[in-house]
């Protein structure tokens, strides 16, 4: 919390979908992105979950139905009430993350996570890259390192070796747009980032 981790994965998302097809899901309890907010007639992502067992070509003009975008990107909105998140199984998760693969709409899914979620370590042991925002006082620290434990306690290596710790605890103000979100010093670490994944490397 408070690692500018929402901050963090709208700017990567919104940089890649300058070259390549991106959609951006928020699964964090308060998305505190009032620009993605939902107002409460719109679609969101408790929505996608309900059409989630309809057939495939009606899943996916579903999800067209629900598909939001910001200038390039494409995103869910996410959830009105963070409590929703509670509920939702595992199973569902993973089925949601697995019809969207099947679709093979996008080059890349950007999942900005949270541990409120059912099944978290299965979804992060999906993802191709996991990038682990964290601050840098002792406590933030303490915090990651129990993260770790647990993840190697129950046999998570795997995420583990996909993770790339960051801290943006240097920078000290953020653009108040979302569109200036891919000009400044975020920006510039995610650019690296971005180069990393198109090479096919971790970097």
């Amino acid at each position: 919390h408070r690692s500018m981790q929402t901050s963090f994965a709208i700017t990567m998302s919104l940089m890649l979908a300058r070259k390549h097809s991106t959609l951006y899901l928020n699964f964090e309890h308060y998305a505190g992105i009032s620009e993605l907010l939902p107002d409460m007639q719109t679609l969101d992502m408790a929505d996608l979950l309900y059409f989630l067992n309809a057939q495939r070509d009606k899943f996916r003009l579903r999800l067209q139905t629900i598909l939001k975008r910001k200038g390039a990107l494409d995103y869910v909105p996410p959830m009105k009430s963070g409590q929703n998140l509670i509920t939702v199984t595992a199973q569902e998760w993973l089925g949601l993350l697995e019809r969207i693969e099947e679709l093979e709409e996008y080059e890349y899914v950007v999942l900005d996570l949270s541990e409120s979620m059912q099944g978290l370590f299965e979804i992060l042991r999906m993802c191709r890259q996991v990038y682990t925002l964290t601050r840098e006082d002792r406590i933030a620290q303490g915090k990651l390192l129990q993260y770790e434990q647990v993840l190697a306690l129950y046999e998570y290596g795997d995420v583990l070796g996909k993770t790339k710790r960051l801290s943006l605890s240097h920078i000290q103000k953020l653009p108040g747009e979302m569109e200036q979100l891919t000009k400044g010093e975020v920006a510039d670490l995610v650019k690296g980032l971005i180069k990393g994944l198109e090479e096919g490397g971790d970097e």
